[in-house]
């Protein structure tokens, strides 16, 4: 049985969030093991993670990520020209707290695209 989106995608989130994590095959076997946890169907899960439609998407995904050289998230490109996330803003405000990166990554992300207009 599924379990409501929003139930599931903190959890998620939590496991992904840290340390930098490659789609490797002991990554997705932890990821199996917390949607079974999760209460969902594995053999619905691995049908649909293998489904043509889900595998282009990952394709692209990494296409991407590989394209814009994205090592963390979140990491937005603006028109296909600028990348900038709040580690990229960080480099130059070390020690930084979380929130004010945030903050400073929205500012260069409205800087950019004003400059794009």
């Amino acid at each position: 049985a599924w379990r409501n989106e929003n139930e599931l995608t903190p959890t998620l989130e939590e496991v992904m969030s840290g340390e930098s994590k490659r789609f490797t095959s002991q990554y997705l076997k932890e990821g199996r093991e917390l949607i079974e946890k999760q209460g969902v169907d594995r053999k619905k899960f691995l049908d649909i993670y293998s489904s043509f439609t889900v595998q282009t998407k990952v394709s692209r995904v990494r296409q991407l990520m590989e394209t814009y050289r994205v090592d963390g998230v979140p990491t937005v490109a603006i028109d296909g020209q600028y990348i900038t996330s709040p580690s990229i803003v960080g480099s130059t405000m070390r020690g930084a707290p979380e929130n004010v990166l945030n903050a400073a990554t929205l500012q260069v992300m409205d800087a950019l695209v004003a400059k794009k207009k």
